[in-house]
């Protein structure tokens, strides 16, 4: 562009190189330099990335290490490239400030101050502000991102004010050292984003790259700093104790009788809040997951905003965000304990039954189809090969070739069907018992489903004597035919078995949906023929 421009490498003041040439064959070797340059970066990033993956082999091999856990091989590639990254931009560093030492050396006195400047900012943070930094925190990389960008236009205006007074170097070189500089600074935020990433998982990459015994390299208790941080010793957690005081401002600590059960290997928290005063009062139910659990804790907490206080859920108060982790706070009513699996087995009919009758909004049904596929969408995408292969003897069950024009004509039938609000396995999910009726207060994984879902098959029996009392107050069940309804609660069990890779079993469960069906389609046809005779 310079060249096309009439600057000529003149206005540089420096490269003369190409001086004497046309214009034309200067941009033609300009250009070609280029071509040449980023064809060495791309030579020189899958060059990069064999020796990572070649280090990374040599330094398994020297540890003498073998099936250290799943992926290992993986995560030491991933590991010692975060190594050989770090030591790079720390050689580019290095580099790049010593040659801006000897041509441009007022951006070192530049960098310093920013550097000091930049020191005393975060102090101020962390001491006023009560920032917290760890190896985890969140706000880092975007802290990174503005540092290098505000630093690169500080070192502009340095430039510029350079040029004003007359000590700025020659263009090209200022322009050369300013390149130089900008890349320092990324190259800076690439040193600490990797350290990062190293001191995050030092303990397994010390039972990869070191060559003492994993014995060494245990993961202590103390490294998971972050939920379990939050769910130990719950009575001096001063998150729950601010809490406290919005939710009961009259109460001291001591009144609150605070307690907390671990469900899901660890990933959700219940914690439940009792007033201990004299005046009877309802309590808190807070529930907390960890990130692993962000998807389901949106599901559940669009389902009780919708919920209706008929309904057989905890009653929602508020949903916030507890040090970046999905939570929503619930009434705990006065007197409430949590029921034992043998009581939950106990009211699990009654729970099924009151399901039926909710109704869920029209905005909440979309919200289900745009977000989860449905029990129809997920039959129609099993592998039907797949389950006659690796069902083993079972498959002889099955006539396979004529499976397509069975399932043609009952899911039509299925998808016609009113729908309902479906939560499996209710005998195991967290449910509370007080004065008032039984409050599921897990409802994590619910679906809109045709009737039926989700039904047990050994209860199958309840379910005429469920669908007759529910259609007393909720209109359009009175259309439900009962044995459809149990062809849907075979097809959810057959689904969720092959979903589980229970292969043998959800075959076991497609036989006897299949009979079921056969049969209602004779009943049919001999309703149809008496009706001919009849007439």
């Amino acid at each position: 562009m310079a060249v096309a421009s009439g600057m000529g490498s003149a206005y540089f003041n420096a490269l003369n190189f190409f001086d004497g040439y046309d214009e034309k064959l200067q941009v033609a070797y300009l250009g070609g330099v280029v071509v040449a340059l980023f064809t060495i970066h791309l030579v020189l990033d899958f060059v990069f990335d064999y020796l990572v993956e070649k280090g990374a082999s040599k330094a398994i091999e020297r540890s003498n290490k073998k099936g250290v856990f799943n992926n290992y091989r993986s995560f030491a590639k991933r590991i010692y490239k975060y190594y050989v990254t770090f030591f790079a931009a720390f050689l580019y560093t290095v580099l790049a400030f010593i040659l801006l030492a000897f041509f441009y050396p007022s951006l070192i006195l530049n960098f310093v101050l920013y550097g000091f400047a930049t020191f005393l900012l975060v102090l101020v943070c962390l001491r006023v502000f009560r920032l917290k930094v760890d190896e985890r925190s969140s706000w880092l990389p975007v802290f990174y991102k503005v540092w290098w960008h505000v630093g690169f236009v500080l070192a502009l205006i340095w430039a510029i004010t350079d040029y004003w007074q007359g000590t700025m170097p020659v263009l090209l070189i200022t322009f050369l050292s300013l390149l130089l500089y900008r890349q320092g600074l990324v190259m800076i935020t690439v040193m600490a984003n990797n350290g990062q990433q190293i001191y995050r998982n030092r303990v397994r990459a010390g039972q990869i790259f070191s060559t003492l015994p994993n014995s060494k390299y245990q993961i202590k208790a103390e490294l998971n700093v972050e939920f379990e941080q939050l769910v130990t010793q719950i009575e001096q957690q001063s998150w729950l104790a601010e809490i406290c005081r919005e939710r009961f401002p009259d109460l001291q600590n001591s009144q609150l009788n605070k307690i907390c059960h671990l469900v899901e290997a660890g990933n959700v928290a219940y914690i439940t809040v009792a007033p201990q005063s004299e005046e009877l009062a309802d309590g808190l139910l807070i529930k907390l997951f960890n990130t692993n659990r962000e998807a389901l804790a949106e599901q559940e907490i669009a389902l009780l905003k919708s919920a209706d206080t008929s309904w057989p859920f905890i009653t929602l108060l508020e949903d916030r965000k507890i040090n970046n982790y999905p939570a929503f706070i619930c009434c705990w009513p006065v007197g409430s304990v949590w029921l034992q699996e043998s009581e939950r087995n106990t009211i699990a009919p009654e729970l099924r039954k009151k399901l039926l009758l909710c109704d869920l909004p029209e905005n909440v049904i979309m919200l289900y189809k745009h977000s989860q596929a449905g029990l129809l969408e997920r039959v129609n995408n099993v592998l039907w090969e797949h389950l006659q292969a690796y069902s083993g003897a079972n498959a002889d069950k099955i006539n396979w070739d004529g499976l397509p024009a069975i399932l043609s004509k009952l899911l039509p039938k299925i998808e016609r069907m009113p729908k309902q609000l479906s939560l499996g396995s209710l005998n195991s999910r967290m449910t509370l018992g007080s004065k008032e009726d039984p409050r599921i207060a897990n409802v994590t994984r619910w679906a809109w489903e045709p009737v039926g879902a989700a039904w047990p098959l050994n209860c199958l029996k309840q379910l005429d004597t469920a669908l007759e009392e529910t259609a007393k107050e909720r209109v359009e069940l009175i259309k439900v035919d009962p044995e459809m309804a149990k062809l849907v609660a075979r097809l959810y069990e057959f689904e969720r078995r092959y979903h589980n890779k229970n292969y043998a079993g959800a075959v076991n469960v497609l036989s006897n949906l299949l009979n079921h069906f056969a049969e209602l389609c004779s009943k049919d046809k001999d309703k149809d023929k008496g009706c001919v005779k009849d007439a």
